[in-house]
């Protein structure tokens, strides 16, 4: 949970995110794929991030000997 709330952190994806999208607006066409790609995979980062700690918290609930 840390890590998603950890201020460096976010701003960092935002930034790397916010910049891709930016440069997608004037791209020329052999730039986009990686553009999106790069969108793609901070939000990935971040999707993976809340499944591992909802699995987590998941299990600490279910035994209380986690």
């Amino acid at each position: 949970e840390r890590l998603l709330a950890d201020d460096a952190l976010t701003e960092a994806f935002n930034r790397v995110r916010l910049e891709a999208l930016e440069a997608l607006a004037v791209a020329p066409s052999e730039d986009i794929l990686r553009l999106q790609a790069m969108v793609a995979a901070v939000d990935q980062v971040r999707a993976e991030l809340r499944g591992m700690i909802l699995r987590k918290s998941v299990t600490e609930e279910a035994s209380p000997y986690a």
